[in-house]
C-alpha cells in the first residue's frame, strides 16, 4: 500500500467502489459503484464524498485517509456508510496501514509516527524529519532522512544506517528499495537491502512519480517530460509506455493509474493503450 500512498494515496479500489481524488483545486472525491457498473446500469453510480480523500488505505471494513478539507487530519469511514470519523486532529501525510497500526508523518514537525487503527496510543518512530519510509512484512522500517536511509524495528534496539544519501519517493520492491538519489541529480536509483550496496543507478531516469508491481518499475521521468517509463531491474530494460506528462503512479490490480494533464488515465499492466477515467469511473473519450 505504501507505494501508492507515497504517490498520494488518490486512487482506491475497496467494497466494489472506485475512490479518484483529485491532488489540486477543489474537485475532492468522487465514488463510483463498481458493482452497479458491472451490470452494464449506465455506468455505474457515482457520489462526491463529504471530504477531499489523500493517502488512502482500507483494511475491508474502513477507509482511512488524510482529509484535505480539514487540514489534513486523520479520519476513517465505513466502505458503506461513508460517515466520517476523525481519529487524529493533526495533519498527516503518507499513511500506511501495518501490524494493526497505521503509520504516518506529522506534516508540523515532519517526524514518522504510529498509532492504533482507532487513533489511540500514538508514539514517535524518529527523532529526525522523515523524506519517506517503507515498512517490509517483518516490521522492518527504512526510512529516508536528509542524513541517508536507516533501518529499525520499532521498540527494539535494532538501528542501521544503510546509505549517508538523502533519497527521495522510496518504496520497495521484493528485497530492493527505490528511490531518486539527491546527490545524483534525482538519479532512479536500486538498494539491495540484504548486501546495503546500490545494484543500479539510471542517470538518464529521474522520478516524480515512482511505483512497481513487483517485477517492473514504473517511472514518471523529469528528465522527459514526465513522460512514464517501464524499467525491468532484472534485465536492466527500459522503454517508455506513456508518451504525455504523468504524476502521481498507482498501481492497482493489474492496472496503472496515473494523473494526466487534463484528467485521469488508467492502462494495463501487460500492454495497450491507456484510457481516460472520467470522474464516474468510466473510460471515456
Amino acid at each position: 500500500m505504501e507505494r501508492n500512498t507515497a504517490n498520494g494515496g488518490l486512487v482506491l479500489k475497496a467494497g466494489g467502489k472506485l475512490y479518484i481524488s483529485e491532488s489540486t483545486g477543489a474537485f475532492g472525491t468522487v465514488i463510483t459503484d463498481l458493482t452497479v457498473a458491472a451490470a452494464g446500469a449506465g455506468g455505474g453510480r457515482t457520489l462526491q464524498a463529504d471530504g477531499w480523500f489523500w493517502f488512502m488505505n482500507e483494511d475491508g471494513r474502513h477507509l482511512y485517509y488524510s482529509d484535505q478539507r480539514r487540514g489534513g487530519a486523520l479520519y476513517r469511514s465505513g466502505t458503506d456508510s461513508h460517515e466520517p470519523e476523525l481519529l487524529l486532529d493533526v495533519p498527516c501525510m503518507n499513511l500506511t496501514l501495518s501490524g494493526g497500526g497505521i503509520y504516518y508523518i506529522d506534516e508540523n514537525d515532519g517526524k514518522l509516527y504510529r498509532c492504533g487503527k482507532d487513533g489511540c496510543g500514538t508514539e514517535p518512530l524518529t527523532e529526525e524529519r522523515v523524506l519517506g519510509y517503507v515498512i517490509r512484512s517483518d516490521e522492518t522500517l527504512y526510512y529516508a532522512t536528509a542524513q541517508g536511509i536507516r533501518a529499525c524495528i520499532p521498540g527494539s534496539r535494532y538501528e542501521e544506517r544503510l546509505t549517508g544519501t538523502p533519497a527521495a519517493g522510496m518504496i520497495s520492491a521484493g528485497d530492493r528499495l527505490v528511490y531518486a538519489d539527491k546527490e545524483r541529480r534525482y538519479a532512479l536509483t536500486v538498494l539491495d537491502i540484504q548486501s546495503g550496496a546500490v545494484g543500479a543507478v539510471y542517470d538518464d531516469l529521474s522520478p516524480n512519480s515512482l511505483n512497481t508491481d513487483g517485477r517492473y518499475l514504473y517511472c514518471a521521468n523529469r528528465r522527459n517530460d514526465s513522460t512514464i517509463y517501464r524499467v525491468d531491474p532484472e534485465q536492466g530494460r527500459i522503454i517508455r509506455i506513456f508518451g504525455e506528462s504523468a504524476d502521481h503512479l498507482h498501481v492497482i490490480g493489474d492496472e496503472l493509474f496515473f494523473r494526466g494533464q487534463d484528467g485521469w488515465f488508467a492502462m494495463s499492466l501487460y500492454g495497450g493503450q491507456a484510457s481516460k477515467v472520467a470522474p464516474n469511473g468510466r473510460a471515456g473519450q
